[in-house]
């Protein structure tokens, strides 16, 4: 558990600063940039292995796509951050493999409470963060608000002047087909939240966004370090939950959820098709949707012995990422905007050649029941 002093006096701005110091994870920071940061755990590998949760609500990505850890996802507004080590799939689904991460946020209190910071510094870095809770009495009781909003971006350090060597050597490939000189990078994250709760109910919605320079590459460059190189994507998840109480020894609890993740039809790869051209249209897209209920039964059969039952289903309208020639038009079809590509599988002969589609669009339901004694 990482409490709400350890945050301050750490310094703890996102999450990737939270598991930089936790046992057992490494953060490899810029490993992809459709990734972020890649956070191995006990030395398995794969940011789809992981669970993270805001309250209790999924923010996965509802494809199984790898959770970003960019600079999108703040922790100054957490009360605590639960970890759990290794898996928890029979609580949390197939996907927690590694670790459960629970950011719990602030409870709001009687008196208004705001927080705002700014700050800056080298390498053109900035960020901005501001948050507001009050709770008010109703003629329905209790109503407490509370949300913030956090903004980061930084420019990354100047490979022209860091490695000044390196870039005038071994780079200068990259400028001859167009890259320019110094090279853009830069990685910018905003992560909105809010939460309306009472005595019996809470509605949450959960938001962040980041955009960040695409170009990777090693001594001589495979993607090159230019404006158009972008990779942008959104996530956005709402829980809404209702406590119905019979009787002191017996409620019900319904859950609705909604998570959307969506890949932004601007994001691109940028590479050199020749030793003088650069290719700009290596564009990529997804889109992931899915709509949960629950419903849970508990039931207080004495001091010692207790029972919960419950019935959930789901419904699932995936694009998974893929390339889409030209960018991706939201209101068309995709999969028939990706087209398709060809290939022999054995060399030569004509009659081999397969047609495999670049994008992939799945529906699917998914239903399940649980009961737990204790």
């Amino acid at each position: 558990v990482i409490t709400r002093e350890e945050i301050r006096n750490r310094g703890y701005s996102t999450l990737k600063d939270v598991l930089r110091d936790l046992p057992g994870m490494e953060v490899i920071e810029y490993y992809f940039s459709e990734i972020g940061s890649l956070v191995p755990v006990r030395g398995v590998i794969g940011n789809n292995k992981m669970v993270i949760l805001v309250n209790g609500m999924r923010v996965n990505p509802p494809g199984g796509e790898e959770f970003p850890i960019r600079n999108d996802f703040s922790v100054r507004y957490a009360e605590r951050i639960e970890v759990i080590y290794g898996p928890g799939s029979t609580l949390y689904g197939q996907d927690a493999i590694n670790a459960v991460i629970n950011v719990i946020t602030k409870k709001p209190t009687e008196k208004l409470a705001g927080e705002i910071i700014a700050g800056g510094g080298t390498e053109d870095h900035k960020e901005g963060f501001f948050s507001l809770s009050k709770e008010f009495n109703t003629k329905l009781g209790r109503v407490g608000v509370s949300g913030f909003v956090q903004y980061l971006d930084t420019g990354l350090n100047d490979f022209g002047k860091t490695y000044d060597d390196w870039w005038s050597s071994g780079a200068t490939a990259a400028r001859q087909v167009g890259a320019g000189d110094p090279p853009k990078r830069w990685d910018e994250g905003l992560n909105a939240f809010l939460r309306v709760e009472s005595e019996n109910a809470s509605l949450q919605a959960w938001h962040r966004e980041s955009s960040r320079s695409s170009s990777e590459g090693g001594f001589i460059p495979i993607l090159y370090y230019v404006d158009q190189a972008v990779w942008q994507d959104s996530s956005t998840a709402v829980e809404g939950r209702y406590n119905l109480e019979f009787s002191d020894r017996c409620a019900l609890e319904s859950i609705l959820t909604f998570n959307r993740y969506e890949i932004d039809p601007d994001t691109r790869y940028v590479w050199a098709s020749s030793p003088t051209q650069l290719y700009y249209n290596d564009y990529k897209y997804g889109i992931g949707t899915s709509y949960g209920i629950e419903e849970k039964l508990s039931y207080q059969f004495s001091e010692r012995l207790s029972a919960i039952a419950g019935v959930t289903a789901n419904y699932y309208d995936i694009i998974p990422k893929a390339t889409v020639p030209g960018g991706a038009d939201r209101d068309h079809d995709i999969v028939s905007q990706a087209g398709s590509f060809t290939y022999y599988t054995v060399q030569g002969d004509p009659s081999s050649i397969v047609t495999v589609p670049r994008a992939y669009h799945a529906q699917y339901r998914n239903y399940g029941f649980y009961a737990e004694g204790q």
